[in-house]
């Protein structure tokens, strides 16, 4: 059984309500069922019913079911978070082994050490843009953290479409320039650091989808 404090901040982190004082006006109109104290045991306060404080919950908000499936999702994410970070690691350590071993070639005594860093700059740039394993990870942060961005990211973080477009516009472009900087494909704007860069371009996507979906409403209405 849950006591009223207990309902309050599920109902807050569900998004229903912020006021304990609502949570008790709905038990006192009987929208919450909820068992009152026995006589001379105040202190203990009203008892609610878990499954009947869910259903109430997904009438109020009928997000709530994909949302609290979400969030078990997001605490199996952490886990798998941790897994892709090891295992990028490991590629990293594989490709730079592999960039070493295909760049090495013979020393020129003749040839200053500044010509030799341009003469293999070439080939250690060749990489275009982020790995499909990256993207995951970055996709992954985004969906425990997007409440610190903006809280309505949630809708558009499941959508496939969405997703889908995230994943193409960067893996079929060349994003990232010589001087190791990232390039959004749709802004054309630059970053050093990868993350915000693959920000960038999920937000714009998500701007893109507001204005078709808000076009959209004003054509069919």
């Amino acid at each position: 059984m849950l006591t009223v404090h207990e309902a309050f901040e599920k109902l807050k982190k569900a998004g229903v309500t912020d006021s304990i004082q609502m949570v008790r006006k709905w038990i006192r109109d009987g929208e919450i069922k909820a068992i009152p104290p026995e006589k001379g045991n105040r202190k203990e306060g009203y008892r609610i019913d878990p499954l009947e404080f869910e259903r109430f919950i997904a009438k109020r908000n009928p997000l709530y079911p994909e949302v609290k499936e979400l969030r078990n999702e997001n605490k199996q994410l952490k886990k798998e978070i941790e897994q892709l970070k090891k295992e990028i690691q490991q590629l990293k350590q594989l490709n730079s082994q592999k960039k070493g071993e295909n760049n090495e070639e013979p020393k020129k005594p003749d040839e200053p050490r500044e010509e030799q860093k341009k003469s293999t700059a070439k080939g250690t740039n060749k990489l275009k843009t982020l790995t499909q394993i990256e993207l995951n990870v970055f996709w992954h942060m985004l969906n425990l953290n997007y409440k610190k961005i903006d809280p309505n990211l949630e809708f558009y973080l499941r959508m496939d479409g969405v997703k889908k477009r995230f994943y193409s516009v960067i893996l079929n472009s060349e994003t990232k320039k010589e001087n190791g900087r990232f390039v959004c494909p749709l802004t054309k704007k630059e970053f050093c650091d990868w993350k915000e860069f693959c920000l960038e371009v999920f937000l714009t996507i998500v701007e893109d989808a507001r204005k078709r979906h808000f076009q959209w409403v004003q054509e069919n209405s």
